[in-house]
Formats: structure tokens, sequence, C-alpha cells
């Protein structure tokens, strides 16, 4: 990891400052400064965590409350947006009704080096969700429902904790380029469309790439395999923010945070009004485009990790229960949790009294961030670091 590992402090939710957060130092300079957050245990203890203590003088948007009690159960649920014309995923205004009420389609995409100078379809993602896979490298589980981006890859195998996140999507058509015969059993039983390429190999073609990342479908041709078969559009997981209105968080400028091997930097562009992707250094471009991959919103959800049940090399990202959220949206950041309540339920950003924490409307990534359990006592389960003061 690029940080140092903070040790559990008393200003807030275990926080080690780079900067003085906690003395009320006057970061009057105008240079960035790194705040290292420790990103704690789940407020009901659920995952251990029995040494975590919410602290009542948490900065604004943090959880607070009494140590192991959390947000009331249930709380968050997602205000519906509007009159029906706004996309689920994006609460952005659709024209066609046809639109907003279809599934939606997820692709398992490449992001290993040889993929990304042949990644397409990113930047028409709704919602792009970043795991940890074998070896520490990630891979993007890419959601589309109100773009259709055409060409989408390259498209990599599928883990079980693909299937259980997706599982919260309202039978969602997924393409992947298989899996092994313990995912697959697992896919079967999923509520999705398993349009993954040994079973529908029309819908994807070959690039001039080379094997295994090469593998490309289109998205036009994977809403035509749901003709007939009964789907929805996906569930509504986040509120967003109303006409005029902007979330009511900390400033920042953007933020650092280690996924397995990578080292992944967000930094906030103030004149387009959305944060933009560096990954292991280098703008993390479009090929397409030639523009960074970019988000209104970028979410921080915090899940123990354990081995799939199918195959213990695979990590797998427990995402049913309760964990720390760091949510940046506008250029602000607010701290909160995420909470899940079973396979088919959707995620839920809520505060630490339980009121919902808002996004923008606009594409959102989420980075689903391993706790280390080898931390010792009083050590940071993983580190992020979120920079306050000039522009990056």
């Amino acid at each position: 990891m690029r940080s140092t590992r903070a040790a559990v402090g008393a200003c807030g939710l275990v926080v080690a400052l780079v900067a003085s957060a906690c003395s009320g130092g006057d970061d009057s300079s105008g240079e960035p400064t790194a705040t290292t957050v420790s990103l704690g245990e789940p407020p009901d203890g659920s995952e251990g965590g029995s040494d975590f203590q919410p602290s009542d003088e948490s900065t604004d948007g943090a959880p607070t409350g009494d140590a192991g009690t959390g947000p009331p159960p249930g709380a968050g649920a997602g205000a519906p947006i509007g009159d029906g014309s706004r996309a689920p995923l994006t609460g952005q205004r659709v024209g066609a009704a046809a639109v907003v009420a279809r599934p939606a389609i997820a692709a398992v995409v490449d992001n290993a080096d040889p993929a990304l100078q042949g990644q397409a379809g990113l930047p028409a993602a709704d919602l792009v969700v970043e795991t940890v896979v074998e070896g520490g490298e990630t891979r993007l589980l890419a959601l589309f429902q109100s773009q259709s981006p055409g060409r989408i890859g390259p498209i990599r195998s599928a883990r079980t904790q693909d299937v259980a996140v997706l599982s919260a999507f309202d039978t969602p058509v997924l393409a992947t380029s298989g899996g092994n015969e313990g995912v697959q059993q697992v896919l079967g039983g999923a509520p999705l469309i398993d349009a993954g390429a040994p079973g529908s190999p029309d819908a994807y073609q070959q690039g001039n790439f080379a094997d295994p990342h090469n593998l490309f479908t289109d998205s036009d041709r994977l809403w035509s395999l749901v003709d007939g078969q009964a789907t929805a559009a996906p569930a509504q997981h986040f509120e967003y923010v109303g006409p005029n209105q902007e979330p009511a968080g900390r400033p920042v400028n953007g933020l650092s945070l280690t996924m397995g091997v990578r080292a992944i930097d967000w930094t906030w562009n103030a004149g387009s009004g959305w944060f933009e992707r560096t990954q292991d250094g280098s703008p993390h471009l479009d090929p397409g485009s030639s523009a960074p991959l970019s988000a209104e919103n970028v979410v921080v959800l915090v899940a123990p990790t354990q081995p799939s049940f199918v195959d213990d090399r695979s990590p797998e990202a427990q995402t049913v229960g309760t964990g720390i959220a760091y949510v940046f949206a506008n250029g602000e950041l607010l701290e909160g949790w995420w909470r899940r309540t079973g396979e088919t339920a959707p995620f839920r950003l809520i505060d630490g009294v339980g009121d919902p924490l808002p996004l923008m409307p606009g594409r959102t990534w989420i980075e689903i961030a391993p706790v280390d359990a080898e931390a010792a006592p009083g050590e940071a389960p993983t580190d992020i670091s979120v920079f306050f003061g000039a522009q990056l």
C-alpha cells in the first residue's frame, strides 16, 4: 500500500491526519493536504471489529453514535425519483419510457495492463463496480441501462462475487467469457440472464488483441437476448439531490486508494463536474476518445473478503451486511455506512442516524475496498488518502 497504515485516533472515525484537521489547524497555504482515513469496522460488529468505537466527535457527515449500534435497520431506502422518466442507476432524465423500463446489462470488463488499450464501453456505463480478483488484479463490473454503448470489452470470466453484487439488480443480462464449473453452477441459480460466451457465442466477436484480452460483445445484441424473457428494470439503489441542490459534505480535491496491486486515484475536476481516474500513476484513458475515465460520484465501500466457496484462490467480497462508506460527490466527501439486508436487496448509503447519503445525478463508480484481516489491533484495516486544499 502506498500510505502508512494509520492507528486508531481520537478525532472522528479512526483517523490519522497528515494535515492538522483534529487540532483545527488552518490550511491556508493553498497546497493539497492528504488525510489518511482508516476505514473501520461495520457498526454492528458483525464482521469482527469488537474494538470499533464510533466517536461522538466525528466531523460533519461522519457516522456517530454508540459503539455497536449503527444506523437503524432498513434505513436509507432510496426515495422515488420523480415521474418515472429518470434512469434508476443515474437519476438522470431519459426521454424514452422503454429505456427506463429495460433491464440492465452487466459486463465483466478486463482491467489488466494488456487490456487497457482495448477497453470499450466504460464511459457509457451507469455504474461500474471495481473488485479485487486473484493476484491482486482488479476487474470492472460495468452496468449499462440508460445508454447503449455498442462495443463492450474486453470481456472476462465471472466470479462468485460478481453474482453476489448483481443479484441486487433485478434480472440483469450478464456478459462474461464464462467461468469455472462452480461459478457456472452459481450463475445457473442466480436471478440474472446468463448471456456468457459459452451459451451465446453469436453475441461476441474477437478483437485484434492478444488472448485472453480480445473478447468483445455488443449492447444491442445483449438486449436482443431478453426478448420473451421475464425481466425488470433495476431497482433504484441511491437517492440523488434535486435541482439546484448539492451534497453537504467536506470539500475535497481527490482521493487515493489501493485496490489489490492497483494504485487508484480520483481527481475532482470542478470545470466538468466529475472525478477523473488515474491508475498506477497514469491517466486511465478511454481508448475511443483518449479522455480520462470519469464519474460524477465515486463511492468507496469497505467490505471484508473471504475465499470463494467454489474456488479458494478467488477472493469474494462480502457485500451483504453493513460497512463503512465514503461518498465523493460534487467535490465533497460524505462519510457514512453502506447497508444491504439480503442477497437480492439493493445497496443503501446512509449517515450515522440512518438518513440517506445523496449522490449527484450521473455515473457512479463503486470501489469495493477489501479489509486487511492481518491488521494488528488498533491499526486501520485499510487506508484511503483524501486530498483537501488547492486543485490537484
